[in-house]
């Protein structure tokens, strides 16, 4: 077979099919649970400082045991629904409800950039650059809906240029065969 080439500008040329479909599913359903906890449990210290994107590619933290896997940061989650301001990235319009342990909106956290496929990259994908703040409408509707391509589209769009300055370097082409939507028709 040939390998997947993309001749955008944004890409690094790399086959999202090499990542193990087994690995990636597990790697997915343990993101899902950790965002479900942040999003369920986080408290933010609304009176720090306002967090910015770094704009230089992070080094990926490995933790080793019974193999690598990736040490995710919960802060990078928290600074990025800050930067947001708490409005939903696909349209800040979008309703929210306030959060029961704080006074501000709920918004969830999601990785533009799945954390699964970590391994195609040289730098760590759990960056504020990656992670977008999303009503829970949005979020859910990129995880099960019929529009997720479209949503997707639209936050790469936004997205792509903090990505590259990060060191994460993809097409949307790309990124969309990681959600398994390359080949579906608008």
């Amino acid at each position: 077979k040939i390998p997947f080439r993309m001749p955008e500008k944004y890409s690094c040329n790399f086959d999202v099919r090499k990542v193990k479909r087994k690995t990636l599913e597990e790697d997915q359903k343990q993101d899902e649970i950790q965002l479900l906890n942040f999003n369920r449990d986080e408290e933010f210290d609304i009176f720090s400082h306002k967090p910015v994107y770094k704009g230089v590619p992070q080094k990926k933290i490995l933790l080793v045991h019974k193999g690598e896997s990736l040490v995710r940061n919960p802060q990078v989650s928290a600074n990025a629904l800050k930067i947001a301001n708490f409005k939903c990235e696909i349209n800040a319009g979008h309703p929210t409800f306030i959060r029961k342990k704080q006074d501000v909106p709920y918004t969830e956290a999601h990785h533009l950039v799945p954390l699964a496929y970590s391994e195609l990259f040289q730098y760590s994908l759990d960056i504020e650059e990656n992670v977008v703040s999303l009503c829970s409408n949005c979020h859910n509707e990129i995880h099960y809906g019929k529009n997720a391509r479209v949503l997707i589209k639209k936050l790469f769009e936004d997205r792509k240029e903090l990505l590259k300055q990060a060191g994460i370097c993809l097409s949307e082409r790309e990124l969309l065969s990681m959600y398994g939507l390359e080949n579906k028709d608008i």
